[in-house]
């Protein structure tokens, strides 16, 4: 799925990227990180994805996740650390809405039965 030319959208670890940047830490402030780019040829390895990086967003922490800070780097494929990332989300292209995570609520849930999350039977 981390193919070449994939289009990808890389969370990683606030203590990950202060050491892929330089950056010392805050004493108490974290930020929530991403990763925009493309799967450069190497792709996926044992030791980390290779990246070809269009921007790095620096964003706050909570639901709203408000961009703080936007970062470049030159060259700009980079060997991302597995240990680094938290996830990915591939695309096709690049989604016009905003990159975010959001809460939805579960709806239409009896009271004392657990949600069914697939409707594969067990073998």
């Amino acid at each position: 799925m981390l193919t070449e030319g994939k289009e990808v959208i890389v969370w990683l670890s606030d203590g990950g990227v202060r050491l892929f940047l330089g950056l010392e830490r805050p004493s108490e402030e974290r930020s929530r990180w991403v990763f925009i780019g493309k799967v450069a040829d190497a792709g996926l390895t044992e030791i980390g994805l290779w990246l070809i990086i269009e921007r790095i967003e620096e964003r706050e922490t909570g639901i709203e996740g408000k961009v703080k800070t936007t970062w470049s780097v030159s060259p700009q494929t980079c060997l991302i650390r597995i240990d680094f990332i938290l996830t990915a989300q591939v695309f096709n292209t690049y989604p016009k809405e905003a990159i975010r995570f959001k809460e939805n609520p579960l709806v239409g849930l009896i009271p004392g039965v657990p949600p069914v999350l697939s409707n594969a039977v067990p073998a």
